[in-house]
């Protein structure tokens, strides 16, 4: 079927950033203030512990805490760009959006990157439109969040060879999607309503169950015997 939208993405270092800014904000929107939550334990839990190696332990570790949300996410995008496999074979991600769903081809397989033939590796995957769950938007990218919590990310400047209309593929996925295009957000206070809402989820999650995990009807048996 012919390609309504064509995409070659490249893996470069922004991409990779982008994918771990979007996967922060929008998966793990509560990890930065679970992390600084804990650097704070540690600081206050070194007040109390009597001098000496047990405090200096606990202060490294609130130190060290505090350096990894500073340098964390720069470390990660560097790992996750050097195991990137499109990267290692030098070429970009290929995506082609039909009237049906999204054909995306497989990154290299070792033939590949020994010089044994393009095109050898995992294959084309036939995506339908279906499996997408949400689809959101920056300045720079569209992200496509698949139902398996998989995620395609199309650079604005990789659409129809740079030539494509931001505008039109907007329309294009929201129609196909039949989902509203969201605007990501990644200002502080879109954060903490994540944060909020990701709480709340968790708390509807656990209603009517008690520390161990027992609803009311589970502490009744055990009671029982």
């Amino acid at each position: 079927m012919t390609p309504v939208h064509t995409a070659q993405v490249v893996h470069d270092r922004e991409l990779v950033a982008s994918s771990l800014r979007f996967r922060n904000a929008v998966f793990r929107p509560t990890r930065m203030l679970q992390r600084l939550l804990s650097a704070g334990i540690l600081v206050a839990l070194g007040f109390i512990v009597p001098p000496g190696t047990v405090r200096t332990a606990v202060w490294t570790g609130a130190a060290l805490m505090m350096i990894w949300m500073v340098i964390g996410d720069a470390v990660l995008t560097q790992i996750q760009w050097i195991r990137d496999p499109f990267r290692r074979a030098g070429v970009p991600e290929a995506l082609e959006f039909t009237g049906k769903g999204i054909e995306r081809l497989g990154p290299p397989g070792d033939a590949d990157e020994a010089g044994q033939g393009a095109g050898s590796g995992a294959g084309a995957e036939q995506i339908p439109y279906a499996q997408i769950a949400r689809v959101l938007r920056d300045e720079a990218c569209w992200y496509l969040v698949l139902r398996d919590r998989g995620l395609i990310i199309v650079d604005r400047h990789d659409l129809d060879d740079g030539a494509g209309d931001p505008d039109a593929f907007t329309r294009f996925l929201a129609a196909r999607t039949g989902q509203d295009v969201e605007v990501l957000d990644t200002s502080l206070a879109e954060t903490m309503r994540r944060v909020q809402g990701a709480r709340r989820d968790y708390l509807d999650s656990r209603r009517g169950q008690g520390i161990l995990g027992l609803g009311a009807k589970g502490d009744r048996e055990s009671k029982d015997r």
